[in-house]
């Protein structure tokens, strides 16, 4: 079993903080814009959890979560289901944790559309749209690449 939940709390001991921003590696076009709102949503409202994922609205690919460390250090004292050790924040977001949560929701779900790279599907789609986009300006957001999409839907198929 791959635990990852215990790879963050040993991260965290070993480098203390009081808030965990988990972000994935297969999102290359994550916007650091959405990051920084459910960062800002977490702190803001005072609750343990944040994310933009619960429920789904935004493309996948763009997900962010922010934790506090007591979050992160009680669910690896309770998580046991494989599904909440390998993903780090299942337990954190199931009804009986206890934690108190907060969503920050796209104006429109665009939870349908998918920009990870996960497969090399994935990677082929997300290698066209980077072309495309690098002609807009260097640092592109999820506007950019929403409007790209919408200029050439062909892309999202293809992922």
């Amino acid at each position: 079993m791959n635990d990852v939940l215990a790879r963050f709390h040993g991260a965290l001991e070993k480098y203390p903080a009081e808030e965990v921003v988990r972000v994935t590696g297969d999102r290359p076009l994550l916007d650091s814009a959405l990051v920084d709102a459910v960062v800002t949503l977490r702190r803001q409202s005072g609750v343990d959890y944040a994310s933009n994922v619960e429920p789904p609205s935004f493309p996948n690919g763009m997900d962010a979560e922010v934790f506090t460390a007591y979050s992160l250090r009680q669910a690896h004292n309770a998580a046991r289901l494989p599904s909440e050790l390998e993903r780090v924040a299942p337990w954190m977001r199931r009804p009986g944790s206890g934690l108190r949560r907060a969503n920050l929701p796209a104006v429109v779900d665009f939870s349908g559309i998918w920009l990870t790279v996960d497969y090399p599907d994935g990677f082929l789609m997300v290698r066209e749209l980077v072309a495309r986009l690098v002609v807009i300006r260097d640092n592109v957001d999820i506007i950019d690449i929403l409007r790209c999409l919408q200029a050439e839907p062909a892309l999202i198929s293809t992922n």
